[in-house]
């Protein structure tokens, strides 16, 4: 794992929210991180660098040519993420998971912010997560809808779940997704879990076993659907939560990064999650 020793001096002070931030995209042309710049470029904060993997066909070629916007920006292979970095507030990671392992740390190094969407954490990853804690705040959530900030939020805050039912997760997703069990879907099991036992969960992105059965379908473009089911003997309970469009992932996280760029000038390196910086439904 790169070493996370150094710090990015050239960077502006962060924290100036009279300002929109300057913002580094990962993955920027792929579905979740165009779909950011986009809303990004919307609001007017000011894309700074736009990375992608050294083969991408996407390479070199301006962002208002890939039909994001933004004709001053042009990728940058992940190999010149540090000189990309200069320069920048915050960094958001839409590449998978086996990419963020090697872009994370470096991120760290240089002092900037982040917000993360990977999946496919495992607990080895636990370690070096930690120490970036320790230099930056960051954002790490398999799932940035409202949608399933609410039933996060449900899990995490309210009654410990019925004595005497059992609870499962049943999620779908498109035919194309790798990870199965999705991170959403383990996630919630882990909460439930918590609920079950009456304690409260922790909502860590890490996605270690669980005792809460999970059934995964995978078919057709389906953008993401999860269901809790709690069933007793003469009664079911089931609060379902769907995707209808994938945006609902990106507006989500850029709501995120907005809380985050609103509290940088007081918050504390650490990794955190949406719902500690915002109101469900409100940036």
């Amino acid at each position: 794992m790169p070493s996370t020793s150094s710090v990015n001096s050239e960077r502006p002070a962060i924290g100036a929210p009279s300002r929109p931030p300057r913002v580094v995209v990962a993955g920027a042309t792929g579905r979740l991180g165009g779909a950011f710049s986009r809303f990004a470029l919307d609001q007017g904060w000011e894309l700074h660098g736009a990375i992608v993997r050294p083969s991408s066909r996407a390479l070199g070629r301006s962002l208002a040519e890939l039909g994001i916007g933004a004709s001053h920006v042009t990728t940058s292979s992940s190999e010149r993420l540090e000189e990309t970095l200069v320069g920048a507030d915050m960094y958001v990671g839409a590449a998978p998971v086996e990419a963020e392992r090697s872009l994370l740390p470096r991120v760290a190094a240089h002092g900037v912010p982040a917000v993360l969407a990977a999946t496919g954490w495992t607990p080895d990853d636990v370690p070096w997560l930690e120490e970036i804690g320790r230099r930056i705040p960051f954002v790490l959530e398999s799932n940035y809808s409202l949608g399933a900030e609410w039933l996060h939020r449900l899990l995490r805050d309210g009654p410990t779940l019925p004595a005497g039912f059992d609870v499962s997760v049943v999620e779908a997703h498109r035919i194309g997704k790798r990870d199965r069990p999705s991170g959403t879907s383990l996630a919630l099991a882990a909460a439930a879990q918590d609920r079950i036992r009456g304690g409260r969960p922790t909502l860590e992105p890490v996605e270690a076993p669980t005792t809460v059965p999970i059934a995964s379908i995978r078919g057709g473009e389906l953008p993401g659907i999860h269901e809790i089911w709690i069933a007793g003997n003469h009664e079911l309970l089931r609060v379902e939560h769907i995707v209808l469009d994938r945006t609902a992932f990106a507006w989500g996280m850029f709501q995120t990064a907005g809380a985050l760029w609103q509290r940088l000038p007081n918050l504390a390196p650490g990794r955190y999650h949406p719902a500690d910086l915002t109101v469900a439904g409100s940036p």
